[in-house]
């Protein structure tokens, strides 16, 4: 009986993680939820059709296109061959838009994989072809390697033994001169699959030991590839009659953790082997009922077909050894009906070999013979099949070619009557355009005059607004600030009272003014400083800012300024900015963060000026917690000048705001 090989050979390139939460880490945290072992398999089918259905609503780009092919992955593994068909061809759709012909290819690969496992072998054939011809076309030898793989998965299922063979020599060139040594592996275990058939037992277990000796030494080492070969050994030593050898690597390959959830079709098909092992050596003919119903049971959860043949098989080889001839008829026939369905001539013959030796007839001996007799010539007719199927797509391309070339012609032939027409329009119009050509110029010269005009009316209004600032800056500093430090004089002496009540009061009075002078102060200054604008650098007004800061914070504040930043080449709406944010960040650590100890960092990386708060406050959770007003502000600053900002915290472990202005958003000149 055929054996199964369930291995895709389709590599994602893993997706860059970025350092904020994205859709795309969210959707990777689903991918490695499909992984999980732990997760029943009804759950996991769930998850992939939300996940599959918001990717396919996601901008055509080539890293979604490669998460489409992940879920296309995903659906093959779990047998879910309907949705894999009508999602390849939705992915299909979305790569021809682009005209991204490694995507196409592989998008043909996995229709043949459809075809193949539904029984269409045909189509299936016609489909690796297609995508065999593009990987040919990009000269991409890791991708053409996957297509000359399941090109021999398809004939070996079809008992072409020999094409196979030429093809998985190809397919280990291909993979050495990529330098991909888990093509390598899979191609090895290919070529001792086939060696197999041709009965070299040991030629194939020697290339089932290269290839776990190889996946060894690979980047990422997979531990199924090694089980399978095992698996494959074990297969081997059935077949050369060697029981006890294969039962002891049957049974190590059944310890491997997680094989049942990850890999139930292997899973299955080592109790198959196991099961033919005991009836080899006669072993309790009730425990190996328990492993072929194990087996069967498996097979029907995880929706498998392949290897249902296989399983019905030992079922009659069991009842037939036991004397119940019955129950041996009736599943000899059942491999028989099901081998029909799979289409495969090997495994037929080894039913109805089957059958002849559970109630031998003539009508059966007969269909063996004439079987056996064509199977050779079946193998004939299956490789002329393909070497047909293989010229008529070629004759099809050609078709193609020269219809793409005559519709070329024929697009051409119009855009040149349509230049020549655009010609002579442009002919015709040139006059009129030449008599309109000075009131044209005149209209531009127009234009500069009122450009020139508006720009110095832009310039004058902008003076007169820093003039008006300037202005009320100095009255509120001159006038109101004069008054309001006269008053607190006075009432401080009035502070002399000997009535201790009178005392209390004006002390209050005293204490009142001097918030009040402190605020109009700050206000006057808001105003009339244009930061880094006066003889007080930016880098000073930071630190005299931390300075008044410290007195009424409970934690303990420093600030570190690169000297690297050019701040005269800054532009004054960014420094401002910058020093709000840093206000608003502070005034967080005070109310919120029950910090002992926060720190301001300002730096050039590069040509770009990161701003980091830290405090070792209690923290939150940026997920779960909304942003307050404080933090919008913060946003909104930075997004003034396209800057962006993340929030780390934990809680327990403090918070940490970063800031980044890049390059080009720092220059510009003072407001």
């Amino acid at each position: 009986m055929k054996i199964m090989l369930i291995y895709l050979f389709i590599v994602f390139l893993p997706l860059q993680v970025r350092s904020s939460t994205s859709p795309s880490e969210v959707q990777e945290d689903q991918f490695s939820l499909l992984e999980n072992a732990n997760i029943p398999l009804r759950d996991r089918k769930q998850l992939l059709d939300r996940l599959y259905f918001q990717l396919l609503s996601n901008p055509n780009t080539k890293i979604n296109r490669k998460k489409l092919f992940r879920c296309l992955n995903y659906f093959f593994v779990f047998n879910e061959w309907r949705p894999l068909h009508n999602a390849t061809l939705e992915t299909l759709v979305k790569c021809e838009d682009v005209k991204d012909v490694e995507h196409i290819g592989y998008s043909y690969l996995y229709l043949g994989y459809f075809y193949m496992y539904t029984n269409d072998n045909r189509q299936a054939y016609t489909a690796f072809l297609k995508a065999k011809k593009l990987f040919l076309s990009i000269n991409d030898s890791v991708a053409l390697c996957n297509s000359y793989l399941s090109i021999v998965q398809l004939q070996y299922y079809q008992n072409d033994y020999c094409t196979a063979d030429a093809n998985i020599i190809k397919a280990i060139r291909l993979a050495k001169q990529a330098g991909d040594t888990e093509l390598e592996c899979q191609s090895l275990v290919w070529l001792g699959v086939i060696s197999n058939e041709f009965s070299n037992f040991e030629e194939a277990r020697d290339c089932f030991r290269k290839a776990i000796a190889l996946n060894n030494h690979c980047f990422r080492r997979s531990k199924f590839l090694q089980v399978n070969c095992l698996s494959l050994i074990a297969y081997s030593y059935i077949q050369e009659g060697e029981s006890a050898k294969s039962r002891k690597i049957v049974n190590y390959c059944l310890k491997y953790r997680h094989l049942l959830k990850l890999h139930p079709e292997l899973h299955a098909r080592l109790l198959d082997d196991l099961a033919e092992i005991n009836i080899i050596t006669g072993h309790s003919a009730a425990e190996t009922v328990q492993l072929l119903n194990a087996a069967n049971q498996i097979r029907k959860d995880h929706n498998i077909d392949l290897g249902t043949n296989y399983n019905a098989l030992l079922y009659s080889k069991l009842y037939l050894l036991n004397g119940n001839t019955t129950l041996a008829t009736d599943y000899s026939k059942k491999a028989y009906l099901i081998s029909k369905k799979f289409i495969c001539p090997g495994d037929i013959i080894c039913s109805l070999k089957q059958m002849i030796n559970v109630a031998p007839s003539k009508p059966i001996i007969q269909e063996y013979l004439n079987l056996s007799d064509s199977l050779q010539l079946a193998e004939c007719r299956s490789t002329n099949q393909f070497a047909r199927i293989a010229y008529e797509a070629e004759e099809l391309t050609k078709e193609k070619e020269q219809a793409v070339r005559a519709k070329n012609i024929a697009l051409g032939i119009m855009i040149f009557v349509a230049l020549l027409s655009t010609l002579l329009i442009v002919r015709l119009a040139q006059k009129h355009k030449q008599r309109n050509l000075k009131q044209l110029q005149l209209q531009q010269e127009l234009d500069e005059t009122f450009f020139e005009v508006h720009h110095e009316t832009v310039q004058k209004v902008e003076q007169a607004r820093f003039a008006e600032k300037k202005r009320i800056a100095r009255e509120l500093h001159d006038g109101v600030m004069n008054r309001l430090s006269s008053a607190r004089l006075n009432l401080y002496n009035l502070s002399a009272a000997k009535e201790p009540a009178d005392l209390e009061k004006y002390i209050g009075y005293v204490n009142d003014i001097k918030q009040i002078e402190k605020e109009i102060g700050r206000i006057a200054k808001n105003i009339n400083n244009v930061l880094g604008a006066d003889d007080t650098s930016f880098t000073s007004l930071l630190e005299n800012y931390i300075k008044e800061q410290q007195p009424i914070m409970k934690a303990k504040l420093s600030i570190s300024i690169s000297a690297e930043i050019e701040w005269d080449l800054v532009a004054n709406g960014l420094k401002i900015n910058i020093y709000r944010i840093i206000q608003e960040s502070l005034q967080n650590v005070r109310k919120y963060a029950q910090a002992t100890s926060a720190s301001i960092t300002v730096e050039k990386i590069l040509d770009d000026i990161h701003l980091t708060i830290t405090d070792d406050g209690v923290g939150f959770d940026p997920e779960t917690l909304r942003f307050g007003i404080g933090l919008q502000n913060i946003n909104e600053r930075a997004a003034e000048f396209s800057g962006a900002v993340a929030v780390v915290s934990k809680p327990g472990e403090g918070t940490k705001i970063l800031v980044r202005f890049a390059d080009s958003c720092i220059l510009g000149k003072s407001a």
